[in-house]
């Protein structure tokens, strides 16, 4: 009865809006980060060199070689930056690639290396650093106040391109996805003071795929069915407090159809790529931008036919990724045109 109360509650509330083209006075396809105010901005060149743009002034941060591609990773926080470095981009492609990480200050030139991995992510108010190694199957947890590094396995063994979403809670405690033996996805907590595993949440069969995200003190999980007869989407929010053996886990979404999930939570909204139809015929699913209000589960569509297929979080901003071309999904970019590079 909850999902019926559900489904009634969260009626699509429509409110297009017109997507504007991102404009910056950086080409954008050479942007790796930029913050909402525009005073800071991350470049790359086909020359290989990673630049940094602060009020107008450029300097190279980072010089490797021709046709190299860096990912840059930034919190909330804006205290530290991890910078990944792919030297093979173009020559060598490998889902499994590892790439060279580096970590520094937010806006300054002192980059250092790190490890070599995969998915590189800053936790708990930019004090720790973790990456995954595909090779050996483990999450390295940098601590990078005490330099002291800590590690774990996953059990996966049977998808050999899973990479796992890992966050932290605390800094003994971390939440990661990872699939048992028969396939199952599923959300845990390793502890590492006990090397103890506790299940947070499970997918019931192996054709669901699992994601999260963390949100004041909530956890927010979406289950995405990847079985053609039995389609479906549901988020999920548990209390990460006060919910013994997390039981409590209450549903706040459900749609028949397969969703590009790929959600972002700010301002107390989750944002995700919504299929609002699917062609059978044509094997052809319609989406469109929508977000889930966290503070009363209203549900609203804000594009129409826009056809967007990732949603990437920018400091204070949300950006789409559609036909080579970057739009502004969410957040105020006026000021991103004043970070012409001289």
């Amino acid at each position: 009865m909850l999902f019926t109360k559900i489904i009634f509650f969260i009626i699509p509330l429509i409110g297009y809006a017109n997507l504007k083209e991102l404009e910056t006075k950086q080409s954008v396809n050479n942007i790796r980060y930029i913050s909402s105010d525009g005073k800071v901005t991350y470049f790359q060149s086909f020359s290989g060199k990673l630049n940094l743009n602060i009020n107008y002034k450029s300097q190279v941060i980072l010089k490797e070689k021709k046709s190299s591609n860096f990912i840059v990773h930034i919190s909330k926080e804006k205290k530290k930056v991890l910078v990944a470095l792919d030297t093979t981009y173009h020559s060598y492609l490998n889902a499994n690639k590892t790439q060279e990480i580096f970590v520094g200050d937010y806006a300054k030139n002192n980059l250092e290396y790190l490890g070599v991995g995969l998915s590189p992510k800053l936790h708990l108010k930019d004090q720790f650093a973790s990456y995954f190694n595909p090779i050996k199957s483990e999450v390295y947890v940098h601590n990078l106040k005490t330099q002291k590094i800590k590690t774990f396995k996953i059990i996966n063994k049977t998808n050999p391109y899973f990479v796992p979403q890992v966050r932290m809670v605390s800094a003994t405690e971390i939440i990661y996805t990872d699939i048992n033996d028969k396939g199952y996805h599923a959300i845990v907590m390793y502890s590492f003071i006990d090397k103890k595993i506790t299940k947070i949440f499970k997918a019931n069969t192996a054709y669901k795929l699992l994601s999260f995200s963390l949100y004041k003190d909530n956890l927010y999980i979406s289950e995405v069915s990847v079985n053609p007869n039995l389609p479906g989407t549901k988020f999920f929010q548990i209390p990460l407090y006060n919910n013994n053996k997390f039981k409590k886990q209450i549903p706040i979404y459900l749609s028949q159809f397969n969703d590009i999930v790929n959600f972002q939570l700010l301002e107390d909204k989750l944002f995700f790529i919504k299929t609002v139809n699917y062609n059978k015929e044509l094997n052809k699913a319609y989406t469109d931008i929508a977000y889930l209000d966290l503070k009363n589960n209203h549900l609203k569509v804000i594009t129409k036919n826009e056809q967007i297929k990732q949603i990437i979080k920018m400091d204070k901003i949300l950006l789409g990724l559609k036909a080579g071309k970057i739009y502004l999904i969410y957040g105020n970019a006026n000021k991103l045109k004043n970070d012409k590079v001289k």
